[in-house]
């Protein structure tokens, strides 16, 4: 769907409001984000603005429709329907020397007037570019937590994306992006100078700068080290590998979460579920990888089900669907607790029954004495 054929009334409808409340929900944005908090991610803290629950189902709508309507570039990896770092960083498998670049600070750096322009420059309406501009910002930036600041992201540079692809089908190098991480690849060691210098200078023109600190340790790596895409390595040919220091950490989650389920107790059964659910995650992230720990780690899973199982099992006590971890806070289902309350309950029930049989024996002994 081109820029030019999108007004205000398709954003209406496919967020299933009025275009008055739509114009009306895009003037009070800033009044349906939660406070400002520091969130620790990659080793940074990060403002992360939180929307309240029914303005982020309208925003999750509307991100649903930039989807269909593939409003943005094809080498846009992040913030897309059914692509991710790791088909990024497939682009890249391979490559002798890898290139990367990263905005510093980028989400607070758009601000509304910039976006406005880009959205114009793109081919938007003017009223579909002030509403969309309306939509995409919070306090005068690209927040963090909403459901379509990847989107925002991907309009935004979608003109150094177009500009940056071409040169680089021209230059023998391979280009991708995911968020605000710039990323070429090529055979060649000077292929990609002319790019960097490119990007660079594009991304001053917008008032973003570049993260030295990142450019100084990831800049430009050579066939000398292990070449690293988005933090997963693409040096091996024939696919993308998790990096060791992600599977020696997803390896020692998995040997304690078995250790805990080995000694699961009604006190930290649920703390062993969060375990379980911390490294079930750690499995889907290396399953996308070719090389990864993912079947170990299943491994693992199984084993410590098995413990936490056969545990249940003495106590005859019955987990729903034989799915003791399963946590769902949208329908208020906490089965660990659930089995937490019922074992508590099982162990009272034991004290209660053996408590009256000492006393008897007591008062027999002391009957004989």
């Amino acid at each position: 769907m081109h820029p030019s054929s999108i007004r205000p009334e398709h954003l209406a409808d496919a967020m299933e409001i009025s275009v008055d409340r739509l114009w009306s929900f895009a003037r009070n944005i800033d009044v349906c984000y939660k406070p400002r908090r520091m969130q620790y991610v990659n080793g940074k803290h990060r403002p992360i603005d939180p929307l309240y629950n029914a303005p982020k189902r309208l925003l999750k709508r509307l991100h649903n429709f930039l989807q269909r309507a593939e409003l943005h570039h094809p080498r846009a990896h992040g913030g897309v329907r059914r692509r991710s770092c790791f088909t990024s960083a497939r682009i890249h498998v391979g490559q002798r020397y890898v290139w990367i670049r990263d905005a510093s600070n980028c989400y607070p750096s758009i601000k509304p007037g910039s976006l406005y322009r880009e959205l114009r420059t793109l081919g938007f309406i003017p009223r579909t570019a002030k509403l969309l501009t309306r939509l995409f910002t919070y306090q005068g930036s690209v927040p963090q937590g909403s459901p379509v600041s990847g989107d925002a992201l991907n309009l935004f540079f979608w003109r150094i994306d177009q500009l940056l692809s071409s040169m680089a089908g021209n230059c023998r190098v391979r280009y991708s992006r995911v968020a605000d991480d710039f990323v070429f690849s090529s055979k060649y060691r000077d292929a990609a100078n002319t790019l960097v210098a490119t990007l660079e200078s594009e991304l001053r023109k917008r008032d973003i700068s570049i993260n030295i600190r990142k450019k100084d340790r990831h800049g430009l790596q050579t066939c000398s080290v292990d070449r690293r895409v988005h933090n997963i390595s693409v040096s091996k040919p024939r696919g993308t590998a998790i990096s060791r220091e992600q599977a020696a950490q997803a390896l020692f989650l998995a040997t304690n979460y078995v250790r805990a389920c080995k000694s699961v107790s009604p006190d930290s059964i649920e703390a062993v579920a969060a375990k379980r659910q911390t490294l079930y995650g750690w499995m889907y992230y290396c399953r996308q990888a070719k090389f990864g720990p993912a079947k170990v780690i299943r491994q693992y899973l199984d084993a410590g089900d098995r413990h936490v199982s056969k545990r249940l099992r003495s106590l005859s006590i019955t987990a729903q669907k034989n799915k003791w971890w399963i946590v769902n806070h949208a329908q208020k289902k906490n089965e660990p607790r659930r089995l937490a309350i019922v074992w508590q309950r099982r162990i009272a029930e034991t004290s209660g029954s053996t408590k009256p049989s000492m006393l008897v024996g007591s008062d027999a002994l002391s009957i004989q004495c």
